[in-house]
């Protein structure tokens, strides 16, 4: 007798559609949890902004208008490129007299991000859902 190893098409028919139904239970969770971390990651590099600018401040008695100022530096008050996108977040920075404002924002809102944040010289996080957030957005706390 005749033994065929092997399997049958309806075999892997079944196989395909549960891997389907995984993937399409799976993806969604992943696409949201690498959201989390691009937020996450955005609100630590304003922190970080921070603690630049407040040593900038005291050395040069200004705040930084531009990055180059933090980074272009020996020693550097800040390392890295910060004008290049950053865990699916852009930043930027601004300076007016006796103050500065960070801004992080997704690349694609949605996608990398759902909220834009930002930082001014009182430490205190702003965000935005959906746009790019001012010194008028609200606090970030436990909303989030």
């Amino acid at each position: 007798m005749k033994r065929n190893y092997g399997f049958t098409l309806l075999e892997m028919m079944i196989v395909v559609e549960i891997l389907g139904i995984i993937a399409a239970l799976a993806v969604p969770n992943y696409i949201r949890a690498r959201i989390q971390s691009n937020e996450t990651a955005a609100v630590s590099n304003l922190r970080v902004i921070l603690d630049a600018q407040i040593t900038y401040n005291t050395v040069h008695h200004v705040y930084a208008g531009e990055f180059a100022a933090l980074t272009d530096t020996d020693p550097p008050f800040l390392s890295g490129q910060w004008d290049e996108a950053r865990a699916g977040y852009q930043y930027r920075l601004e300076s007016v007299p006796g103050n500065f404002g960070a801004y992080a924002t997704p690349v694609v809102f949605g996608r990398t991000g759902w909220h834009g944040f930002y930082i001014d010289c009182s430490g205190v996080i702003r965000y935005q859902p959906n746009g790019e957030a001012n010194a008028d957005s609200p606090v970030l706390g436990k909303a989030l």
